[in-house]
């Protein structure tokens, strides 16, 4: 006999929110990172496909409720690769499946804004990525 226990995750369809103080009339950048693993699979399959890239919907709003206008400044891919195959495949088979072997990738989306002095408001909803962080940055960040 074998049980079978399965939770089935399903996209967020609420952003998440954070809340922050601005003290001085700066530019406002948020930036937002992703990183994917490949799940270890034996048998193949490449892990999903280009619809399934991460991406995430951003707002900005001043405490009055007015949204600001996020200006995206910035993507950027980037990732591991280890050469040999994976761990399950046979030394044989190695020719085979390719020499590459894509372990992790992380995706990062930088959004500017104008930020005036005040109560603002972050929210971020994201689209297949299972997390995320953020960084909110008030002033010249170079």
């Amino acid at each position: 006999m074998i049980h079978l226990s399965f939770e089935v995750w399903t996209q967020p369809t609420e952003p998440f929110v954070k809340t922050f103080a601005v003290g001085s009339f700066e530019p406002i950048t948020i930036e937002i990172t992703s990183q994917q693993y490949r799940h270890y699979t034996c048998g193949g399959g490449s892990g999903g496909s280009e619809d399934e890239d991460p991406s995430f919907d951003v707002t900005l709003k001043e405490s009055s409720g007015d949204p600001a206008t996020l200006t995206r400044t910035m993507a950027a891919y980037s990732g591991s690769v280890n050469l040999g195959g994976s761990d399950c495949t046979p030394p044989w088979e190695i020719d085979s499946i390719g020499m590459y072997n894509e372990g992790r990738t992380s995706y990062v989306e930088r959004y500017t804004a104008d930020g005036t002095v005040g109560e603002w408001e972050l929210g971020i909803l994201p689209r297949y990525a299972e997390e995320f962080e953020y960084t909110i940055t008030i002033g010249d960040s170079g």
